[in-house]
């Protein structure tokens, strides 16, 4: 029983490190590819961060296999989560709309971090600096050094005039 225990600890080290050596060369190759094709460092943050999570659930999955966790019980357990998840998700349409709107403006990239931008929200002229842009909100840093936080769905649904842009670097 003891060298069972052993060899299942040993296996899950294997593992973890296995995983975090993976995370590590993607990290290197994003950066390398990233830097021969152009690509900001902003977007290599964010493809780096998502392929780190895509480790991390690789690493768990290999986990549950090495101690033996019945995976019957745990698909059950994980689809009444997603369902549930799915539920509190549709109830909540502004959340779903601010995701989605991060990936519009992902991939478009109409503009970017370090960029100047303007635009009307509620009849208020937001102006600032684009200081960062995360799954739910686009943070802009205006000339008084504050931090205005905008919904993504709000910024795509807005004329938004770039005053300056970073040059290059979009995110």
């Amino acid at each position: 029983m003891e060298s069972k225990l052993v060899i299942q600890l040993a296996l899950s080290a294997g593992a973890v490190l296995s995983g975090m050596a993976l995370s590590l060369i993607f990290r290197k190759a994003v950066r390398a590819s990233g830097d021969l094709k152009g690509i900001g460092a902003a977007r290599q943050k964010v493809l780096q961060r998502g392929l780190k999570y895509l480790t991390s659930v690789m690493v768990v999955i290999v986990l549950t296999l090495i101690w033996g966790i019945d995976f019957a019980s745990l698909w059950v357990i994980s689809a009444s989560l997603i369902g549930f998840m799915g539920v509190a998700l549709f109830a909540t349409w502004s959340f779903i709309s601010n995701i989605f709107a991060a990936f519009v403006l992902f991939f478009s990239s109409p503009y970017g971090m370090g960029d100047r931008v303007s635009f009307k929200d509620n009849g208020i002229l937001h102006e600032g600096v684009i200081d960062e842009m995360t799954l739910f909100y686009v943070y802009i840093r205006d000339s008084e050094s504050s931090r205005v936080c905008i919904p993504n769905s709000a910024i795509l649904q807005k004329a938004v005039r770039i005053l300056d842009s970073a040059g290059g670097e979009q995110s």
